[in-house]
Protein backbone atom coordinates (compact mmCIF):
# COMPACT_ATOMS: atom_id res chain seq x y z
CA UNK A 1 0.00 0.00 0.00
CA UNK A 2 1.54 3.54 -0.78
CA UNK A 3 1.27 6.27 1.28
CA UNK A 4 -1.46 8.27 -0.64
CA UNK A 5 -3.59 4.88 -0.13
CA UNK A 6 -2.30 4.72 3.51
CA UNK A 7 -3.56 8.41 4.09
CA UNK A 8 -6.28 8.40 2.56
CA UNK A 9 -7.61 5.44 4.60
CA UNK A 10 -6.46 7.49 7.62
CA UNK A 11 -8.52 10.66 6.13
CA UNK A 12 -11.55 8.27 5.65
CA UNK A 13 -11.27 6.35 9.42
CA UNK A 14 -11.29 10.39 10.99
CA UNK A 15 -14.47 10.97 8.66
CA UNK A 16 -16.34 8.03 10.03
CA UNK A 17 -14.67 9.08 13.89
CA UNK A 18 -16.14 12.34 13.32
CA UNK A 19 -19.77 11.45 12.16
CA UNK A 20 -19.62 9.34 15.23
CA UNK A 21 -19.14 12.06 17.81
CA UNK A 22 -15.14 10.84 18.08
CA UNK A 23 -13.48 14.35 17.78
CA UNK A 24 -10.30 13.52 19.73
CA UNK A 25 -9.74 10.06 17.34
CA UNK A 26 -10.94 12.27 14.20
CA UNK A 27 -8.12 14.83 15.06
CA UNK A 28 -5.36 12.49 15.48
CA UNK A 29 -6.47 10.45 12.32
CA UNK A 30 -6.00 13.16 10.42
CA UNK A 31 -3.02 14.32 11.71
CA UNK A 32 -1.44 10.92 11.00
CA UNK A 33 -3.04 10.96 7.49
CA UNK A 34 -1.38 14.43 7.18
CA UNK A 35 2.55 13.17 8.13
CA UNK A 36 1.54 10.82 5.18
CA UNK A 37 0.49 12.94 2.93
CA UNK A 38 -0.15 17.02 3.80
CA UNK A 39 -2.21 17.78 0.72
CA UNK A 40 -4.87 15.05 1.66
CA UNK A 41 -8.07 17.25 0.59
CA UNK A 42 -10.08 14.64 3.04
CA UNK A 43 -8.37 14.81 5.72
CA UNK A 44 -7.49 18.66 5.69
CA UNK A 45 -11.44 19.11 5.53
CA UNK A 46 -12.40 16.43 8.41
CA UNK A 47 -9.95 17.98 10.88
CA UNK A 48 -11.12 21.69 10.48
CA UNK A 49 -14.94 19.98 10.88
CA UNK A 50 -13.57 18.70 13.95
CA UNK A 51 -12.87 22.18 15.19
CA UNK A 52 -16.09 23.47 14.67
CA UNK A 53 -18.24 20.04 15.37
CA UNK A 54 -16.59 20.59 18.92
CA UNK A 55 -14.59 23.69 19.45
CA UNK A 56 -14.59 22.86 23.76
CA UNK A 57 -12.52 19.94 23.08
CA UNK A 58 -8.79 19.13 23.20
CA UNK A 59 -8.28 22.82 24.77
CA UNK A 60 -9.36 24.79 21.74
CA UNK A 61 -8.37 27.60 21.19
CA UNK A 62 -7.20 30.95 18.94
CA UNK A 63 -4.76 28.69 17.84
CA UNK A 64 -6.57 26.26 17.37
CA UNK A 65 -8.86 28.04 15.04
CA UNK A 66 -6.03 29.53 13.38
CA UNK A 67 -4.62 25.93 12.16
CA UNK A 68 -8.33 24.91 11.16
CA UNK A 69 -8.49 28.48 9.32
CA UNK A 70 -5.39 27.13 7.28
CA UNK A 71 -6.51 23.74 7.09
CA UNK A 72 -9.65 24.97 5.14
CA UNK A 73 -7.72 27.05 3.08
CA UNK A 74 -5.63 24.46 1.68
CA UNK A 75 -8.29 22.27 1.27
CA UNK A 76 -9.83 25.37 -0.44
CA UNK A 77 -6.85 25.79 -2.56
CA UNK A 78 -7.15 22.07 -4.21
CA UNK A 79 -11.80 22.35 -3.82
CA UNK A 80 -12.10 25.50 -4.84
CA UNK A 81 -16.06 24.83 -5.75
CA UNK A 82 -17.24 23.12 -2.40
CA UNK A 83 -19.44 25.66 -0.97
CA UNK A 84 -19.93 24.08 2.15
CA UNK A 85 -16.57 24.24 2.41
CA UNK A 86 -16.48 28.23 1.97
CA UNK A 87 -19.45 28.36 4.76
CA UNK A 88 -17.40 26.45 7.09
CA UNK A 89 -14.01 28.97 6.09
CA UNK A 90 -16.66 31.84 7.56
CA UNK A 91 -17.32 30.25 10.67
CA UNK A 92 -14.03 29.81 11.50
CA UNK A 93 -12.88 32.83 10.06
CA UNK A 94 -15.23 34.24 12.63
CA UNK A 95 -14.32 31.77 15.66
CA UNK A 96 -10.94 33.39 15.37
CA UNK A 97 -12.00 37.13 15.18
CA UNK A 98 -14.21 36.35 18.90
CA UNK A 99 -11.09 34.43 20.30
CA UNK A 100 -8.25 37.29 19.25
CA UNK A 101 -11.09 39.69 20.08
CA UNK A 102 -11.50 38.33 23.70
CA UNK A 103 -8.12 37.73 24.07
CA UNK A 104 -7.40 41.27 23.74
CA UNK A 105 -10.17 42.01 26.33
CA UNK A 106 -8.67 39.75 28.83
CA UNK A 107 -5.16 41.19 28.14
CA UNK A 108 -6.24 44.69 28.78
CA UNK A 109 -8.12 43.77 31.87
CA UNK A 110 -5.25 41.68 32.95
CA UNK A 111 -2.74 44.49 32.64
CA UNK A 112 -5.02 47.61 34.25
CA UNK A 113 -5.60 44.94 37.30
CA UNK A 114 -1.66 44.56 37.53
CA UNK A 115 -1.27 48.25 37.45
CA UNK A 116 -4.06 49.08 40.17
CA UNK A 117 -2.70 46.54 42.09
CA UNK A 118 1.32 48.09 42.10
CA UNK A 119 -0.21 51.47 42.27
CA UNK A 120 -2.26 50.74 45.50
CA UNK A 121 0.60 49.08 47.18
CA UNK A 122 3.09 52.30 46.38
CA UNK A 123 3.93 55.24 48.89
CA UNK A 124 5.08 58.55 47.56
CA UNK A 125 8.53 58.20 49.52
CA UNK A 126 9.14 54.73 47.52
CA UNK A 127 11.51 55.02 44.69
CA UNK A 128 9.32 52.80 42.16
CA UNK A 129 6.77 56.14 42.71
CA UNK A 130 8.63 58.36 40.90
CA UNK A 131 9.48 55.76 37.74
CA UNK A 132 6.32 55.03 37.25
CA UNK A 133 4.91 58.35 38.06
CA UNK A 134 6.99 59.31 34.89
CA UNK A 135 6.42 56.71 32.82
CA UNK A 136 2.63 56.76 33.47
CA UNK A 137 2.35 60.36 33.73
CA UNK A 138 -0.86 62.36 34.23
CA UNK A 139 -3.22 58.74 34.48
CA UNK A 140 -1.24 58.56 37.73
CA UNK A 141 -2.17 61.38 39.00
CA UNK A 142 -5.88 60.54 39.33
CA UNK A 143 -5.64 56.70 40.34
CA UNK A 144 -8.41 55.55 42.40
CA UNK A 145 -7.35 52.99 44.90
CA UNK A 146 -8.14 49.30 44.34
CA UNK A 147 -11.20 48.93 45.92
CA UNK A 148 -12.31 52.17 46.48
CA UNK A 149 -16.00 52.70 46.27
CA UNK A 150 -17.06 54.46 42.91
CA UNK A 151 -16.36 58.34 42.92
CA UNK A 152 -13.80 58.38 45.31
CA UNK A 153 -11.11 60.75 44.72
CA UNK A 154 -7.02 60.10 44.91
CA UNK A 155 -5.74 59.85 48.54
CA UNK A 156 -2.06 59.86 47.55
CA UNK A 157 -1.47 62.57 44.98
CA UNK A 158 1.94 62.88 43.75
CA UNK A 159 4.22 65.93 44.89
CA UNK A 160 4.88 68.22 42.08
CA UNK A 161 8.28 67.86 40.20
Amino acid sequence: ICRSEQSHALAVDASCALAEGEWSEARFACDDALKLDPRNPLALLTRAKTVMANPGSDGANTETFRRALVDITDYLASTPNDENAFELYGQLHKRVFAAEAQQRKLSAEEMAKREAETLATLTEDEPQFEVLKDSWGHAFKHRVPVGAPKGASNHCRPTPG
